[in-house]
């Protein structure tokens, strides 16, 4: 008997964890209780265990994730000339780690046919919420308002992050 009630509190606090991760996430932080909701029911949670991809480079992008608990590093494959040998290498770049409350893969919701530039890589036990493409489309069709409004977010997102890559290109540039 006690097993079966620990699992009832179990999921009530599971759903206050992923209701107060959205709360806290840059694209859903100023929507009110009921658009949280309506993203709460369009959402896919998954626990993920360390070793496993979340996704793969050049795999077909499905969506975003939302980072619960745990920690994601992003990587990505690049291959690299030598300018004196002319002999091509391949290596594994860091990109960068990820832990509670970022988010990540979100231009597969944007763009037409997306496909990974990078691998998501569990580098501890992690609980992730999962935003598809089909949901959001979803959204778009059937609350237009709430669909907008969450595309602004995500373009305020890329725009960001466009701006930080050009700032990192910049230093590089400068330091070189």
């Amino acid at each position: 008997m006690t097993h079966t009630w620990s699992s009832i509190f179990r999921k009530d606090k599971d759903e206050e964890l992923i209701m107060n991760t959205l709360k806290k996430c840059f694209l859903f932080d100023s929507f009110n209780a009921s658009e949280l909701s309506i993203i709460r029911e369009s959402v896919h949670i998954r626990k993920y265990n360390v070793g496993e991809n979340v996704f793969e480079q050049h795999q077909a992008g499905t969506g975003m994730y939302i980072i619960v608990n745990g920690k994601i590093l992003i990587e990505a494959e690049r291959v690299f000339v030598d300018p004196k040998t002319g002999v091509a290498n391949k290596r594994i770049l860091k990109i960068v780690y990820l832990k509670d409350g970022y988010f990540f893969g979100e231009l597969a919701l944007v763009e037409d046919e997306s496909v990974r530039n990078a691998t998501a890589k569990v580098m501890e036990p992690t609980l992730l919420i999962g935003f598809f493409k089909p949901d959001f489309i979803q959204i778009i069709n059937t609350r237009p308002s709430l669909g907008l409004k969450l595309s602004l977010k995500i373009a305020q997102a890329l725009a960001e992050r466009i701006e930080q890559f050009t700032e990192e290109l910049h230093k590089l540039r400068f330091e070189n």
